[in-house]
């Protein structure tokens, strides 16, 4: 996935988008899709948004695919490091129905590892 790093931190998977030329979200469906696939032992996901500014309506598409097939898995999935133009972007798309945004990484590996 060259548009993303990923690291494992305490029982979680980290993933961090980089922004495009625009800052939006630059991930793609078949890196998301291959990564999921390979995460067999379920680990949680935290997407930290700080890099992205912009986020458009094919950046929340990808957002709500990795939600749905990380559900599919049985794998949960938060969001951090939001700005204020996502965070707003992320709450009209109605993304905390589905998973939790937190204020830092500590809050979110508490929640989404200490809960699995």
């Amino acid at each position: 996935m060259a548009s993303v790093d990923i690291k494992l931190i305490d029982g979680l998977y980290l993933i961090q988008p980089m922004p495009t030329q625009d800052l939006s979200l630059d991930l793609s469906r078949d890196d998301l899709a291959g990564f999921i696939k390979r995460n067999t032992e379920q680990l949680p996901m935290l997407v930290d948004l700080a890099r992205v500014r912009i986020l458009q309506s094919s950046g929340v598409g990808l957002l709500f695919y990795l939600l749905v097939e990380s559900q599919k898995v049985g794998m949960r999935v938060g969001f951090v490091n939001t700005s204020e133009l996502v965070r707003k972007v992320l709450d009209i798309a109605g993304v905390d129905d589905i998973a939790k945004v937190y204020e830092n990484v500590d809050q979110a590996r508490q929640d989404l590892v200490e809960r699995q």
